[in-house]
């Protein structure tokens, strides 16, 4: 049998028993224009995507006060809406499949908190349900997906108690799909949480 070898400039070692193995402390690097498949099938995800999906630090975020979303850096994460004078969210242009959660870790006291289509253009489809304290009822409020283009949760009327949360994702090139759960609290009715205003 031949003896282990070692790729130059590497550190792969090609062992006998037909693996290939890089030592402790080694790396493997792939430059740009190179590729990395597995059984063939090219891995087309980015460092970051793969770190995001295999870090679970890394799949929630806080929104702070305002927070862009890219498909790059936040599909699939859940968002947090997470500051008491409102954290405002806008989404990014519609993809097929795209899809973003967010949830509610501070109920908003001043304002509200928002998440918003990112152009006029884009729009908001589907129904959120809600549940009234005072009546123990579960009601809903629906998105037309022709107007609608954000959602507002003041924490009160219109929901955004912590632990409330809505799920969005890319149903056309200009259409989100939405749904989720709110909680409106004693001695508020629930309101339409949907307009327009982008």
């Amino acid at each position: 049998m031949a003896a282990d070898t070692t790729y130059q400039g590497t550190g792969l070692q090609r062992r006998q028993d037909g693996t290939t193995a890089l030592p402790s402390g080694g790396s493997f690097d792939i430059e740009s224009g190179g590729a990395f498949k597995l059984a063939g099938t090219q891995v087309n995800a980015s460092a970051a995507e793969l770190n995001r999906n295999t870090d679970v630090s890394a799949r929630s975020i806080a929104a702070g006060a305002t927070l862009a979303l890219t498909e790059a850096a936040h599909e699939g994460t859940t968002i947090l809406l997470d500051t008491a004078a409102g954290s405002v969210v806008t989404l990014p242009a519609p993809v097929v499949g795209a899809r973003f959660r967010f949830l509610v870790s501070v109920k908003p006291t001043s304002n509200f908190h928002q998440i918003k289509v990112a152009a006029a253009t884009d729009f908001m489809a589907g129904s959120v349900n809600i549940l009234d304290l005072d009546a123990a009822a579960q009601g809903a409020f629906a998105a037309d997906g022709a107007a609608d283009d954000n959602i507002q949760l003041n924490g009160s009327t219109k929901g955004g108690q912590v632990g409330d949360w809505v799920e969005i994702e890319g149903l056309s090139a200009t259409l989100w799909a939405i749904r989720g759960q709110l909680v409106v609290p004693a001695g508020s009715n629930p309101a339409d949480m949907f307009s327009a205003a982008v």
